[in-house]
């Protein structure tokens, strides 16, 4: 990352893992192998209390404009509205069977979602 002209790691160097970032002012990145999110540049992290059946295999996230309003999926699709408290509490908003493969929450609409899953589909949620 790089900040105040110079270039940082929050890891120690050359390790890598799939993981995705939260371009939101509170500047989190989401490692996907610990299932924790941690705040840059100071590397301090925690677990953000996934739903069961989430894991480091089948995550998939997305981010509304709201920084409270997140959401994660594996089978199902899952919805905070506290996603920036220490411990969020997940709502399933979507049950399925077929692996999500993409998320898309449609930037200043926060309950519109559009999803791609394992079974060919595109779905779209409508609040």
């Amino acid at each position: 990352m790089y900040l105040n002209t110079a270039w940082k790691t929050n890891r120690g160097g050359d390790w890598t893992t799939r993981m995705t970032m939260d371009y939101s002012p509170q500047k989190f990145v989401y490692y996907f192998d610990d299932l924790e999110r941690r705040v840059l540049p100071s590397g301090g992290g925690n677990s953000y209390n996934l739903p069961a059946g989430v894991n480091a295999t089948n995550i998939k996230h997305s981010f509304s404009t709201n920084p409270n309003v997140a959401f994660v999926a594996g089978n199902s699709v899952w919805r905070t509205e506290n996603h920036l408290d220490a411990n969020p509490v997940w709502t399933q908003i979507i049950t399925g069977t077929a692996t999500v493969r993409a998320l898309y929450s449609v930037p200043h609409h926060p309950n519109i979602l559009a999803y791609a899953a394992s079974n060919k589909y595109i779905f779209l949620t409508m609040p």
